[in-house]
């Protein structure tokens, strides 16, 4: 398992190996090490997603606009008087317009407006799953767990956070292919290269 780990870590520092043989070298139960190997890999690969520029951004955006989202939550949860669930939904759609342009133009760097409406549509579809997921997220940790409404609100960020960074890498802001757009704009070739 420990060379399993050292093979498959980008983390593969003198502490890191230190660690991994320190824990090899215990006399730990089997389940306890494959679990902790597991959560060491884990970390490896979470660094290395921290390592990301675009994820870098998109956290720091993120985090911006989080910041906004809770300053309104707690207003308007504390001298508005509503309710969590509402306040919170209300927030979060507010921060969908505002981190939609800062994570289209900064993070992942698409001032192309050409497939801004295909780019909306999979933003937006992305934010109704985190919407429900949200919703969701708040009263589990809220109504069910006891946890602050703030403390609950930052949990879910971080988690929708991680996803909607991968649904948009991926898809949302992805960069069409040449011959996505040679097909789109079939019209332009035809002028240049007449068919007969």
């Amino acid at each position: 398992m420990c060379e399993f780990y050292l093979r498959n870590s980008h983390v593969n520092s003198p502490a890191s190996r230190r660690l991994v043989s320190i824990l090899a070298k215990a006399g730990e139960q089997r389940e306890s090490r494959r679990a902790l190997f597991a959560l060491l890999y884990m970390v490896a690969k979470l660094t290395q997603l921290f390592k990301n520029e675009a994820f870098v951004y998109y956290s720091l955006t993120g985090a911006v606009v989080s910041l906004g989202e809770l300053f309104l939550l707690y207003h308007l949860i504390e001298g508005g008087r509503w309710y969590y669930l509402w306040a919170s939904t209300l927030t979060f759609g507010l921060g969908l317009l505002v981190s939609f342009f800062l994570r289209k133009l900064i993070v992942f760097k698409n001032h192309d407006w050409s497939h801004w409406r295909r780019q909306i549509f999979f933003y937006c579809l992305v934010w109704l799953i985190d919407l429900a997921l949200n919703a969701g997220f708040m009263f589990a940790l809220v109504s069910a767990a006891g946890i602050s409404y703030l403390l609950s609100q930052i949990i879910s960020n971080c988690f929708l956070g991680i996803f909607g960074f991968l649904f948009n890498k991926l898809v949302t802001f992805k960069s069409l292919k040449i011959t996505q757009i040679a097909s789109q704009h079939h019209h332009l070739l035809e002028e240049i290269y007449p068919v007969k």
